[in-house]
C-alpha cells in the first residue's frame, strides 16, 4: 500500500475513534444514562476502526519482518526455530538496523542475548549489534563484539570480513590483513572479503596484490560492480591499457542494467 494512503488511513482511523468515544462519553454525561444507541455508535464509531487500525499495523509490521527475513535468510534462518516470539524480535531488530534506527535495534538486541542458546543465535545477534556500533561509527565496540564471537567460536567468515574492514577503518592494517585472511580461508569465495583485502592493497600501492584478488572476484561474480571498478583503476595506474579496455567490453555485458562501471572514480566497498 502507498506510505501516503497509509498514513491517511492511520489518521483518519484514529480521528474517527477519538472522536466518536468523545461525543458519547459527553452525551452520556448530558442526559445521565446510556442508552443502545450509544453503545451502537460506540461499535461502529470507536470499535470496528479500532480493529481495522490495529489490522492495518499489523500488516506493516508483518510485512517488516518478511522483508528482514528475505533480506538476511543466511543470517538469521537457522536462530530462535524453536520461538517464535523471539524469532520476530530478532527480525524486527533487523529491520530495525536496514531502517537507520540503531538503538533501538541494539536495546532488542541485547536482551535477545541473554536468551540465546545455540551457536546460530549468538551469531545472528551479536553480527547484528556488531553492524549496528558500526553504522553508529562505535567501530572500537563492534570490534570488541566480533573478538568476542570469534574467541566462543561462534564467528564465521562474514564475521572476520567485517572485523578486517574496522581495522581497515581504524588504520591497522596488519590486523586488517589477518582477518581477512582467515575470511578468505573459511570462505575462499567470499567475494567482499577478497574485495576488501584487495581494496587495502590498493591502498597500500600493492598494486599486484590487489590485481591478483580483484581478477579472482570477477572471475567469480563479473557483476560485483565495486571491484570490477578497482580493477579497472589497477590496470589504469599500472598502464596496462589492454587489459583495462578488454574489462572494459567485458563489463558491459556481464554488468547489470543497474550497475555501471566506473573507470575513474574508485569505488569503495561500504
Amino acid at each position: 500500500m502507498n506510505k501516503k494512503v497509509m498514513l491517511f488511513a492511520k489518521i483518519a482511523l484514529s480521528v474517527s475513534v477519538f472522536l466518536s468515544i468523545t461525543l458519547c462519553a459527553v452525551s452520556a454525561i448530558i442526559i445521565s444514562e446510556i442508552r443502545f444507541l450509544h453503545i451502537l455508535s460506540v461499535f461502529l464509531f470507536a470499535f470496528l476502526p479500532t480493529i481495522v487500525l490495529i489490522k492495518i499495523f499489523y500488516d506493516e509490521y508483518t510485512e517488516k519482518l518478511v522483508s528482514a527475513e528475505s533480506r538476511f535468510q543466511k543470517e538469521l534462518s537457522s536462530a530462535f526455530i524453536n520461538d517464535i516470539r523471539d524469532k520476530k524480535r530478532l527480525l524486527y531488530a533487523s529491520y530495525l538496523y536496514t531502517s537507520k534506527k540503531h538503538n533501538r535495534s541494539l536495546a532488542i538486541l541485547k536482551k535477545l542475548k541473554e536468551k540465546c542458546t545455540s551457536t546460530y543465535e549468538y551469531r545472528a545477534v551479536d553480527l547484528f549489534c556488531a553492524l549496528n556500533y558500526t553504522a553508529l561509527s562505535k567501530y572500537r565496540e563492534a570490534i570488541e563484539v566480533y573478538e568476542a564471537s570469534s574467541a566462543l567460536g561462534y564467528a564465521n567468515a562474514s564475521f572476520y570480513s567485517n572485523l578486517g574492514h574496522l581495522y581497515a577503518r581504524l588504520g591497522d592494517s596488519v590486523r586488517a590483513h589477518q582477518s581477512y585472511d582467515i575470511a578468505i580461508c573459511e570462505e575462499p569465495n567470499n567475494v567482499i572479503a577478497l574485495h576488501n583485502k584487495a581494496h587495502l592493497y590498493y591502498k597500500e600501492g600493492k598494486y599486484g596484490n590487489a590485481r591478483e584478488l580483484l581478477e579472482r572476484v570477477y572471475g567469480i561474480n563479473p557483476s560485483f560492480a565495486p571491484s570490477a571498478s578497482l580493477l579497472a583503476s589497477v590496470y589504469a595506474k599500472t598502464g596496462d591499457l589492454a587489459s583495462l579496455s578488454e574489462l572494459r567490453a567485458s563489463a558491459t555485458a556481464s554488468l547489470s542494467a543497474t550497475a555501471t562501471l566506473d573507470l575513474t572514480l574508485l569505488n569503495k566497498f561500504k
